[in-house]
């Protein structure tokens, strides 16, 4: 008897029914067409492959060793999770009567002390790249200010930018060189850190789409706001600036569906800039890359892996045609 595979079998039963699952459902969830196979792991009769293990540790939000025997703990987080707890009371306590000027709720309060905290709380085996991470705390930040006044948002906003950079400080102080967690923690940090300076960041607003005849900015649809360092542009101000979330294939090598384009408002382009225009009055703007072939036509390309989505030739001649702004970047990577 393989007390190691008995071993193994019991860990993927208790973390099976921890999450609800037959063992069908759970077989079906990690590819396996034969359905006993779960069946056989439990009762130690058979051992995963190693990309059934991997499968497994992501469903079931754990370490491999843990899976395997060899660890007793699902993530390797005591130390980091401790340090977030330590971290969480500090601020707590030093920030919560500053946020009741603006937040009367105080479990908002523990909501908005916890986003510039957040980093504490990703497993390890899942840790974002800071960019990830920095994009993802900014947008938590954003939508969880959405529901505030300019002004309430502002004081909010800084406020968490000083939660932030206490945590930096916090992590230095740490006399735990040794402690891997911890030195990613840090390095996590000190990258959201130097892109939050509060200084450089303005919230520019999100249009989910720009009709023909109506302003760009159209209270009706801007869908929140998200942030932006005009300095980076070349810009000493955002105010020519916003975010438009893309629909559609057309342009996934550049900006996913349902991703966010940084626009600069403009009505003009040079050859290999992405625009985004309104043909013929059309509902809606289109995102394209900006080709004049002569004074009659432009060609108007996607950038897709969709060999099925086409170029559109414009003449403008006969076509109503109008380029509303030019895209410069995008909420995380361009």
């Amino acid at each position: 008897m393989d007390l190691n595979k008995i071993l193994i079998g019991d860990i993927i039963k208790k973390e099976r029914k921890k999450i609800g699952l037959t063992q069908e459902e759970l077989a079906s969830k990690l590819g396996l067409n034969n359905k006993s196979s779960v069946s056989q792991y439990e009762k130690g009769d058979a051992i995963p492959s190693d990309d059934i293990k991997l499968k497994m540790c992501k469903l079931f939000n754990c370490s491999l060793d843990y899976l395997m025997g060899a660890d007793e703990y699902k993530i390797k987080t005591d130390i980091k999770n401790q340090c977030g707890d330590e971290l969480f009371t500090i601020c707590y306590n030093k920030y919560c009567t500053k946020l009741q000027k603006y937040i009367s709720d105080n479990n908002k309060i523990k909501e908005a002390i916890s986003i510039p905290l957040m980093f504490f709380s990703e497993p390890l085996e899942v840790v974002l790249s800071p960019s990830e991470m920095r994009d993802k705390v900014i947008y938590k930040m954003n939508t969880f200010l959405s529901s505030y006044d300019s002004n309430a948002s502002n004081k909010i906003k800084t406020i968490l930018f000083e939660i932030l950079n206490d945590a930096h400080l916090f992590l230095n102080d740490k006399d735990e060189e040794d402690n891997a967690t911890l030195q990613q923690s840090e390095k996590q940090l000190k990258s959201i850190s130097d892109y939050c300076n509060i200084s450089n960041l303005d919230f520019v607003p999100i249009i989910g789409k720009i009709a023909a005849g109506q302003p760009i900015l159209a209270e009706e649809y801007i869908e929140g706001y998200l942030p932006v360092d005009p300095n980076i542009y070349g810009m000493s101000t955002s105010e020519d600036l916003f975010y438009l979330r893309v629909s559609g294939e057309s342009m996934n090598q550049k900006v996913k569906n349902g991703d966010y384009a940084l626009i600069h408002k403009q009505d003009y382009a040079e050859n290999g800039d992405i625009v985004v225009a309104i043909v013929n009055g059309d509902d809606e703007a289109t995102l394209k890359k900006y080709k004049k072939l002569n004074d009659q036509f432009i060609l108007l390309e996607p950038m897709s892996s969709d060999p099925s989505i086409e170029a559109i030739t414009v003449d403008l001649k006969d076509t109503n045609f109008k380029i509303i702004g030019k895209a410069i970047g995008q909420f995380g990577k361009f």
